[in-house]
């Protein structure tokens, strides 16, 4: 019999950011890079962004007002898929970010995944420079491909030094080889839609460690005080020296966030 293709719910809400090696900006990507992207495309719509590790709690490091964030362990994961399969198949304004552990995690949760028949979901597979990433994006692109034939399947390149295309094949050798130095591309064995690139800076370490708020939020409270800074100088100038100080840095941090989420626009693009 001819399998029919079209016979099958295409969650294209559903976003699976996922690796089966830690370190690599799982987390970063999911709250600070995806959900913003993903927001800012669909303004209408509710970001939900799901952290499932057994290691990690964003909850005691970032708040968000637009983003809804639930963290849980492994052991929920299976509930928290039932939730967000129900939640997509009857509420459309609503877009789910699974933010997955590495190791062996991100393969329960594909095999949880499997279990329901999940199927037409968009995968985001975070990696950095290193060489041995290489086996591990294989191998979780493998077993994606084996189970959803309907998956698009992005490669984020995380931690760029520059968004420039030579300095960013300079950087991730892993990926697109080099001819100098005898290292073959991978990228014709890498069974990928899109690549996507985010740039290294230290205001993704700011915004988790010292403002704890997520990039968004942070985004919105920018376009404020570049809008009115003179009128919050007055304000804060009455507050007194060290008040007018500490304001005038944010406001200078402000710029550099604004400055990232516009280079978010080829993501956003890419995710529409």
């Amino acid at each position: 019999m001819k399998e029919n293709k079209t016979n099958h719910i295409n969650y294209k809400d559903i976003f699976i950011i996922i690796s089966n090696k830690g370190g690599v900006g799982k987390t970063n990507s999911s709250i600070q890079v995806i959900a913003p992207s993903l927001y800012l495309n669909n303004p209408d719509k509710k970001i939900h962004v799901w952290e499932i590790d057994n290691n990690n709690n964003t909850k005691k490091h970032i708040s968000s007002k637009y983003i809804q964030y639930e963290s849980m362990k492994l052991s929920k994961s299976e509930m928290a898929i039932n939730d967000i399969e129900f939640s997509n198949l009857t509420d459309p304004n609503t877009v789910h970010v699974v933010d997955s552990g590495g190791s062996d995690d991100s393969k329960k949760i594909l095999a949880h995944l499997k279990q329901v028949n999940l199927i037409g979901l968009q995968y985001i597979i975070p990696t950095n420079e290193d060489m041995e990433q290489i086996d591990n994006i294989t191998e979780i692109i493998e077993i994606i491909r084996q189970q959803d034939k309907f998956a698009k399947i992005y490669l984020l390149l995380n931690r760029c030094i520059s968004l420039k295309e030579d300095e960013i094949r300079k950087q991730f050798i892993n990926v697109f080889g080099s001819k100098d130095l005898g290292i073959p591309s991978q990228i014709e064995n890498l069974r990928i839609d899109e690549i996507l690139f985010v740039e290294n800076s230290l205001a993704y370490t700011l915004l988790k460690s010292h403002y704890k708020i997520a990039m968004l939020d942070f985004y919105f409270e920018s376009l404020d005080l570049r809008e009115n800074i003179q009128e919050y100088k007055v304000q804060w100038g009455q507050q007194g020296h060290e008040i007018f100080t500490a304001n005038s840095n944010k406001f200078k941090f402000s710029n550099l966030v604004l400055d990232l989420i516009e280079k978010l626009e080829p993501i956003r693009k890419a995710l529409l």
